[in-house]
């Protein structure tokens, strides 16, 4: 039952049993981007713990559910860029820039990529 299954990844990720509830969504017959939520959710958690890596891993994880979810991409450069990883958080933040041009959102986004563009090629 999807709903069963979705209602139980939801409770493990919030009792911050990550692995487990990402098993559970990835064993889905077909991938429902109705999961993807649920790995958003525990990717920003991670984020907010200040635990990057996790964040990155889980976000990667939660892509393969949902590709085209624009904030696994906000996600993702965001968390890049508070470790360094500059080219990474730059290809991060144009495909979110790709996926939604129009988002006002991520006017903070595009300025922080342009931001990193610019001290990347200061270096190069």
């Amino acid at each position: 039952n999807v709903g069963a299954r979705l209602r139980l990844a939801n409770l493990l990720s919030e009792k911050g049993e990550v692995a487990r509830a990402l098993a559970l969504l990835h064993q889905a017959p077909q991938k429902d981007k109705a999961f993807a939520g649920i790995a958003y959710n525990a990717a920003v958690r991670r984020f907010n713990q200040g635990d990057m890596r996790g964040a990155v891993d889980v976000a990667k994880r939660g892509l393969d559910l949902d590709p085209e979810l624009p904030a696994f991409y906000r996600l993702l450069g965001r968390a890049y860029a508070s470790t360094g990883e500059n080219d990474l958080a730059i290809e991060s933040f144009n495909k979110l820039l790709e996926l939604a041009p129009d988002d006002p959102e991520c006017e903070v986004d595009r300025k922080m990529r342009d931001s990193l563009q610019k001290r990347t090629k200061t270096r190069g």
